[in-house]
């Protein structure tokens, strides 16, 4: 029953890691950004550093990697308002002590939201109140 579990687990591991590169190479909306500061994509904290967000705009999965230190995450996503200004942007949730969440990522043509209140609050002992940080990104060809 052991080797059982095991293999099942490895299983969908190795399937969710082909979703991943799947949607890296089929992705409808690629974004840049450098992040200043470490930040948790769900419950995964990234180092600061520059990352790419790539995402399709059917089921809203995310895909975040970094472009120098190899770090990835896997993220799913709700649909967003395009944001308003034609500016691409990275927002991010802090608690203002330093813990960073990624809340969404905007274009001109495309929106994408996490549930950032939920990392915070599993991450964040007391509850202050949420401020916003922004990060203009480009898109990706």
């Amino acid at each position: 029953m052991k080797v059982f579990v095991r293999t099942l687990v490895a299983l969908a591991l190795f399937a969710l890691a082909l979703n991943g590169a799947a949607l890296a190479q089929d992705a409808a909306h690629k974004v840049r950004a450098q992040v200043p500061f470490n930040f948790y994509v769900g419950e995964k904290m990234l180092p600061a550093g520059i990352y790419t967000f790539a995402f399709d705009g059917v089921d809203y999965n995310v895909l975040v990697r970094a472009s120098d230190k190899g770090g990835a995450a896997f993220l799913l996503g709700s649909p967003e308002d395009a944001s308003t200004n034609n500016l691409v942007a990275v927002t991010f949730r802090t608690d203002g002590e330093g813990v960073y969440v990624l809340q969404k990522v905007q274009g001109p043509d495309f929106g994408i939201h996490f549930n950032a209140e939920k990392t915070l609050a599993h991450v964040v002992e007391n509850q202050p109140p949420y401020a916003t940080r922004t990060v203009v990104a480009e898109l990706v060809k």
